[in-house]
């Protein structure tokens, strides 16, 4: 089975089959309409709320959660790696690149804290709801991203990262 993402432009096909040509909305309509609605969603996530989507499809919210790093025999674990800098220093530095030395990410800027978006489908009444998945775009990364930067500080999970049964913990 082919793996097919759906978007905006894509859902205005079905948009139209299931009304006709007595469609409301034309495709730009439509397109203005729903871009509207995500942008407004994201500004509400990026602001630290919990999105409902309508019609329970779930709820969209960025959450955190502490780092925990190992040291170990092979190396350090539990970090992101910055490739940026590793390939740099392997490029300056042929016994680092022989012992496979990698530069990571500490977060410092947020204590250590890694946040990323989460939709929670945790209370859909969808059956195939293992199906979909939530990719948030570009500028939306950005957006957190610059939102961390500035200080902003979201809702902390312990635990697996889901709303079903996680302890948690405002900042």
């Amino acid at each position: 089975m082919k793996k097919q993402l759906e978007s905006f432009a894509t859902s205005y096909k079905n948009y139209k089959k299931i009304n006709g040509w007595f469609a409301p909305l034309n495709r730009i309509e439509y397109l203005k309409l729903m871009n509207g609605f995500a942008e407004h969603m994201m500004e509400e996530v990026l602001k630290g709320k919990a999105v409902v989507i309508p019609e329970k499809l779930g709820i969209v919210q960025v959450i955190g959660k502490k780092t925990k790093v190992k040291v170990t025999e092979n190396g350090i674990e539990g970090l992101t790696p910055d490739w940026i800098s590793t390939k740099k220093l392997w490029r300056t530095c042929e016994e680092c690149k022989q012992r496979k030395q990698k530069i990571f990410f500490f977060n410092e800027h947020s204590n250590g804290i890694r946040y990323r978006f989460m939709w929670s489908r945790h209370k859909m009444l969808i059956w195939t709801k293992k199906l979909y998945t939530y990719v948030p775009n570009r500028m939306s990364k950005k957006k957190l991203f610059k939102a961390i930067n500035d200080g902003t500080e979201y809702q902390l999970v312990e635990g697996r990262f889901s709303l079903n049964g996680f302890k948690s913990k405002n900042l």
